[in-house]
Parts: C-alpha cells; structure tokens; sequence
C-alpha cells in the first residue's frame, strides 16, 4: 500500500478512517479489510492507538466492589412487594 496515498487520502476524508476506506474501495479499486486500513495508518502516525475506556480493577476476594442500591418491585401472592435482596456471598460468585 502506497504510504503517500494514504497519507493523501487521510487529510482530503479530515480524518475519518471509515470515509479512506470507501474512497480505496470505490476510487482507487483497492480492496483491504478496514483492520488492516487502521493498522497501516496507526503505522504511518497518522491514527492514534485507542485509549482503554477506563482504568481495570481486578476482582479480588474480599476486595472492595460496588454495589447496587436499587430497590425492585415484584408480584407475589397477588401483591406487590419490595422485598429485601441481600448479595450473594463471595463463594457463591465463584461457583
């Protein structure tokens, strides 16, 4: 793949990956998976890597987690009751 073509193509699409792809496909009659396209043109500088959404945490047993506070509603026995739901134990996740 010609870096110069890319290089071109990048800055006439301002950017967008999706639109290099096309204009490859449609006017140029190159056919290339658009992982590929991606990786070339994080290759050339011209795309940054993704940055993970957020930081991970691993879970741990005993470590902190968070929790849900969410009070649910359900029909039994013909009424409508908010009953207490208490976490399953660490054990139990595990299993």
């Amino acid at each position: 793949m010609d870096p110069d073509l890319l290089e071109r193509l990048y800055r006439e699409c301002d950017g967008y990956a999706q639109r290099v792809h096309e204009k490859l496909v449609e006017d140029e009659h190159i056919q290339i998976q658009y992982s590929t396209l991606t990786r070339l043109l994080r290759e050339l500088g011209l795309r940054r890597s993704r940055e993970p959404r957020c930081a991970r945490a691993p879970d741990e047993p005993g470590a902190e987690m968070q929790h849900d506070p969410t009070r649910y509603s359900m029909v039994l026995g013909g009424g409508r009751t908010m009953p207490d739901v208490q976490p399953l134990p660490h054990e139990v996740l595990l299993a």
